[in-house]
């Protein structure tokens, strides 16, 4: 009997839960967690984009079988949020309650005002770039929590429009503006990262005398350029901030070098044309 009951209630893990998110395609990774009695396909790690109605997904059982086995499913969230943009350090909030449901299968759908519940942010465009809930659900089944309970990442990105044709100068001497294109960068299947093909704006060419530029695959989060450094040649090129304003079409870097600049840090500002 007791083989019996250890038996019937792994079985009752087989109808767990087949879950997905109505995201952006290139964003979504599927992990998947195995053992001998079941299989999860858990949420693919997905972006929430501001100005984005919801989020809907669809809730069911693996072979459509066991689905009144399930009393309900409950998701809780978290919202992290970065100590300096592009950092992996975070501040986390506190655990709140996100969404349930007892039907299954079922599409399940919620909107920025209920991930914003509790969080302390009563709109979605005062929401750092960088920020991210992490998800974590679980499933009840005839009165008990089922193990293992999983979580995913939802990132809140802004739709990001910096590609374009632009005139480019610097602060740290007088030089012809210098006109340049920024493109998407298409390797990383993320909508924010470009590729600004002289981070120096004309710095090297006439203010040093070197006519070679310095690329760089630069971060937009929400209007901020995430900070990176880069090294060319043993020498290291490094972005302290910078920020987007789409109004006016204008990015602003704020770099130095182990170069020319030993620490000195010059701002670099593109207006797109």
């Amino acid at each position: 009997m007791r083989i019996f009951q250890s038996v019937l209630a792994y079985s009752l893990l087989i109808g767990v839960a087949l879950l997905s998110w109505n995201c952006v395609p290139e964003d979504e990774s599927i992990r998947q967690q195995t053992d001998v009695f079941y299989t999860i396909d858990p949420l693919p790690d997905t972006v929430y984009l501001r100005g984005q109605q919801n989020l809907s997904f669809e809730i069911e059982t693996s072979d459509g079988l066991n689905a009144d086995q399930i009393d309900e499913v409950t998701f809780y969230k978290i919202l992290e949020e970065p100590v300096t943009l592009g950092s992996e350090e975070t501040v986390q909030g506190q655990e709140t309650f996100l969404a349930k449901t007892s039907q299954i299968p079922s599409n399940l759908t919620f909107d920025i005002s209920e991930l914003l519940a509790e969080t302390g942010y009563n709109s979605e465009n005062d929401l750092p770039g960088g920020a991210f809930w992490n998800v974590r659900w679980e499933v009840t089944s005839n009165g008990k929590t089922l193990s293992p309970t999983d979580t995913t990442k939802i990132r809140f990105e802004c739709a990001s429009t910096m590609e374009g044709r632009y005139l480019a100068t610097n602060d740290y001497c007088q030089t012809t503006p210098l006109e340049l294109n920024i493109i998407k960068d298409t390797t990383t299947g993320r909508q924010n990262e470009y590729i600004l093909p002289d981070l120096t704006a004309n710095h090297l060419n006439e203010c040093v005398g070197e006519g070679i530029p310095i690329p760089f695959s630069i971060t937009e989060a929400c209007n901020a350029i995430e900070p990176m450094s880069e090294v060319f040649f043993g020498l290291r090129w490094e972005i302290k901030s910078g920020n987007w304003d789409e109004n006016t079409g204008t990015l602003t870097i704020r770099w130095t070098d182990t170069y020319t600049l030993n620490g000195q840090v010059v701002t670099s500002t593109f207006v797109r044309q």
